[in-house]
């Protein structure tokens, strides 16, 4: 992905990344705050972009849900029984966590602190409504946290310090974990390499949406020979032609076009680009396809294919799922367990030993045992 890494006077690696990746990910420097970027004033515009190819690509989408319920499985559970994680952070809050992480590369949790310096809470703050107050020597010493940074004077920026897993007589910390990546400051989510093709599907789908909306081919056109008709008859003539031809409910345009002559009756040319189909099924096949390697998401998991027979087919999904928790899931969850949920629990009993509970298909098919 980088071509060059160059080393600052801090010792601090900065990634000068390929010039076909579709953002810039330096950080950007705003007085003593720095954030995931500032395109067109928008504050964390990395962030955002990472949260709309979610939203607007569906086989993104797809493959990010996924991983949040495989990583879950049936929750998380103390090996130790020293406590019972739950009643300090909610399976919902969890399954927060685990989206951000998938979506953004990372994640944050506020940890909420008693007066007699024992953990109440664990919440989930978006990482993407955070940006990092830095010192001179450009080191974290704490996190500004906004509803909205585009309203700061409706939402002021309220900063919190780092979880250190010990009482430091702060009401709330932040715990900020992000996915091990050469980017000194902000995570990156491991399908970067295919925010393109899921800028592509989503450009994609809004063509469609806006073909079936206003396409010419929901309109109809009245030409009316009527030369002797004045601006208001025309206007009144156009509303009994519409309502005699399409109704008052139709979704369907409809335009009375009033001619002086039949010679200039109006005519509808619509010109579109070459090949326009088969550009646009390879494109989203094309698209669909990289998403889902970039993920190193199986595609018999994503996109339903036939097999030769019912068994070989189950077969096949039930190997493609365990190569997924060897390769991606697993290694995931042992990223999310020793930088967030136990860096949380043993800040509430050392003894504790936090895991996640195997999902009944796991247990038929040894997924979490290695060959």
């Amino acid at each position: 992905m980088s071509e060059e890494t160059k080393q600052n006077l801090f010792g601090f690696s900065n990634i000068t990344h390929s010039k076909y990746l579709p953002i810039d990910v330096k950080p950007t420097f705003i007085r003593r705050w720095l954030a995931n970027g500032n395109t067109k004033g928008i504050l964390n515009s990395n962030f955002k972009s990472y949260k709309d190819a979610y939203d607007d690509s569906s086989t993104n989408a797809s493959c990010i849900d996924s991983f949040v319920q495989y990583v879950l499985g049936e929750g998380l559970y103390d090996k130790n029984n020293a406590i019972d994680l739950e009643l300090y952070l909610d399976c919902e809050e969890v399954e927060k966590l685990i989206l951000d992480y998938e979506i953004h590369g990372g994640c944050s949790m506020q940890v909420i602190w008693s007066e007699n310096k024992t953990i109440l809470k664990g919440k989930h703050i978006p990482i993407d409504k955070l940006v990092l107050n830095v010192t001179n020597k450009l080191e974290v010493d704490g996190y500004w946290y906004s509803f909205d940074f585009q309203q700061q004077f409706r939402y002021i920026p309220v900063m919190y310090p780092p979880f250190t897993g010990e009482f430091n007589d702060n009401a709330i910390e932040i715990l900020y974990y992000r996915r091990p990546t050469a980017e000194p400051f902000f995570p990156l989510p491991d399908w970067i390499s295919a925010l393109a093709y899921c800028e592509a599907e989503g450009a994609m789908g809004n063509r469609a949406k806006n073909f079936f909306e206003n396409g010419a081919d929901n309109l109809t056109v009245v030409n009316v020979y009527d030369p002797l008709l004045d601006e208001p008859q025309k206007k009144v003539r156009a509303a009994e032609i519409k309502n005699q031809i399409v109704g008052t409910e139709s979704t369907n345009m409809t335009l009375v076009s009033f001619n002086a002559s039949l010679d200039s009756a109006t005519t509808i040319d619509r010109v579109e680009p070459p090949q326009l189909n088969e550009n646009s099924v390879f494109f989203s096949e094309e698209s669909e396809r990289k998403i889902i390697v970039a993920h190193k998401m199986p595609a018999i998991l994503v996109v339903s294919q036939s097999g030769n027979s019912f068994s070989s087919n189950a077969d096949e999904i039930a190997m493609a799922t365990k190569q997924l928790f060897q390769k991606k899931i697993q290694p995931a969850r042992t990223k999310l367990l020793r930088g967030v949920f136990n860096k949380f629990a043993k800040a509430i009993d050392p003894k504790s030993n936090i895991d996640f509970m195997d999902v009944e298909i796991e247990e038929e098919t040894d997924i979490t045992e290695s060959e």
